[in-house]
């Protein structure tokens, strides 16, 4: 909506059914800017052409859903600690790969739907230690200018008991 349909938003994924999806509900939105494709991994070729291309780079990443467990209870019970400990491998491993998407002075977001500070700030500490160039920003400024009444600092967090939505980390 920000961006009222201009420029061009890119979705990649490596579920056929997400990007379909994601192409049902961008469509009652109205937004037409949006190309979306699926992608074998994070190392996928179609990424390397687009190194160091884009002004924003949202990497939605798998995680353990704890922030959806209003909805989807039973996941209490699927996640182990050995899960928890592969997530956090992949989650920084997509990262490390969506940050050379990132044109300089561009940003890298994160965003999971879990609450656990674990696949969360832990995540977000570990990569801006690794990756000096990269620094975190306050989220209150982006959502000061765009007009949103929410006060978070560094990092946007939603919570099932606060906002009375799925738990979202970014």
């Amino acid at each position: 909506a920000i961006m009222k349909n201009t420029g061009r938003i890119y979705a990649y994924d490596i579920s056929e059914k997400r990007i379909a999806n994601l192409g049902k509900r961008l469509k009652k939105s109205g937004l037409s800017n949006l190309f979306a494709q699926k992608i074998k991994n994070e190392k996928d070729t179609k990424l390397k052409k687009l190194h160091g291309k884009f002004d924003r780079v949202l990497a939605d990443v798998p995680c353990s859903g704890t922030g959806t467990f209003r909805r989807n209870p039973d996941l209490k019970w699927k996640n182990s600690i050995q899960d928890l400990d592969e997530l956090n491998v992949k989650q920084l491993a997509i990262l490390e790969e969506a940050k050379k998407l990132v044109k300089k002075e561009g940003r890298l977001i994160y965003s999971t739907c879990s609450l656990l500070k674990k696949e969360n700030e832990l995540i977000v500490e570990a990569f801006l230690k690794q990756n000096e160039n990269f620094k975190s920003i306050s989220v209150d400024d982006i959502l000061i200018k765009n007009q949103i009444p929410l006060s978070t600092g560094n990092f946007l967090k939603l919570t099932p008991n606060n906002q009375k939505t799925d738990g979202f980390f970014a």
